[in-house]
């Protein structure tokens, strides 16, 4: 796989989905169930609550744009999103196989920078 750029809200965003899929995988979810990141722009909103909406739907298409996401739209919103096969490849090969045991995004984050 070639090497993705990412920008840093990019990284941080990605972290964060990351994290959510690996904690409902250890919560016994299936990983297509767990790929499923949202219901609408509230839930989006959550992701990173002390950005604007519009600065997290604005990195979702940039993880877009780089095959990490798949985001439908319904008006001009967010209306579901889901993590590709392409984004746990690459959060596997640019963290090490125990990233299962972390359990802090700032730990992620650390290391992609």
């Amino acid at each position: 796989m070639d090497e993705i750029q990412l920008t840093r809200d990019s990284k941080e965003l990605l972290a964060i989905i990351y994290k959510e899929y690996l904690q409902n995988i250890n919560n016994g979810i299936d990983k297509r169930t767990a790929k499923f990141i949202s219901g609408g722009s509230d839930e989006i909103s959550e992701l990173v609550p002390t950005w604007l909406y519009e600065d997290v739907k604005e990195t979702m298409y940039e993880l877009e744009r780089k095959d990490l996401l798949i985001c439908q739209n319904a008006s001009n919103k967010i209306y579901r999103a889901w993590i590709t096969d392409e984004l746990i490849i690459y959060m596997e090969t640019v963290i090490p196989r125990t990233v299962k045991k972390i359990l802090s995004v700032a730990d992620i984050l650390s290391f992609l920078k």
